[in-house]
């Protein structure tokens, strides 16, 4: 009789096996650090952007369909004037 087909990770689960191999990964190490610190720099790490927590994206949803109802011709730009025309024509900030 033939022996049983082995995968090589002894019986253990995909979360088993990282539990075992998680300490022993390094941590990655990134050469910019290394060249900002040469120069006298710190490059520090933010937040990936979302839309939803940043103020200005807000705001502009709420804006931005009376701002455009204002440019009668699509060829014609909506300058900064027109921002505060449309909050003053009822544009309602949530």
């Amino acid at each position: 009789q033939l022996p049983a087909k082995s995968n090589g990770t002894g019986g253990k689960s995909r979360p088993q096996l990282w539990e075992i191999i998680k300490p022993l990964k390094p941590e990655p190490h990134y050469t910019i650090y290394d060249i900002a610190a040469k120069y006298g720099h710190e490059i520090c790490v933010t937040p990936s952007y979302k839309a939803r927590s940043a103020p200005v994206e807000v705001i502009w949803a709420n804006i931005k369909n009376p701002v455009a109802k204002m440019a009668t011709d699509a060829a014609v730009a909506v300058d900064v004037v027109a921002i505060p025309e449309a909050l003053n024509a009822g544009a309602k900030l949530r």
